[in-house]
């Protein structure tokens, strides 16, 4: 299964995957209107979101800082605690170099204190996988050098 081989979550959290509604709900007709590609709740109510971008799409980092956010923020209503709050994790596939300033063809992003390297919580994570920059052959890690 591509989730399990993408992120570091135990295989019986998937025993219980619920495909959920990709459009991410607005406020009000106003605010921007979120759509993913694939979008599931594991057995643990964390939600993780898929996107797949074939084409270099402006301002993408901001896109999918969005997306992330609108699904974490939906997981709570007026009146629930914090605690509610299940991990959201986003996945980007592109087939375009995303991250112009490293080779790697996969980042795993955080919220942390980019000075001391101290994580502030993992609730929020974002992970990049960039097709042009797999390797030709297995076991190769994707950086020069």
């Amino acid at each position: 299964m591509f989730l399990t081989a993408a992120l570091d979550i135990p295989a019986e959290e998937y025993e219980d995957l619920e495909i959920i509604d990709p459009h991410l709900e607005r406020d009000s007709p106003d605010d921007k209107l979120g759509i993913l590609d694939v979008r599931v709740q594991l057995k643990s109510k964390k939600l993780i979101s898929v996107e797949v971008q074939i084409r270099k799409t402006p301002f993408m980092a901001e896109r999918v800082a969005f997306s992330t956010d609108r699904n974490m923020a939906r997981q709570i209503g007026p009146g629930q605690g914090y605690a509610a709050i299940g991990r959201v994790v986003t996945i980007v596939i592109a087939d375009y170099d995303m991250i112009d300033a490293d080779k790697s063809y996969r980042h795993v992003f955080r919220l942390y204190d980019k000075d001391n390297g101290v994580l502030l919580t993992d609730v929020m994570e974002i992970h990049t996988l960039e097709l042009r920059k797999l390797p030709e052959t297995a076991g190769e890690d994707g950086k020069e050098g």
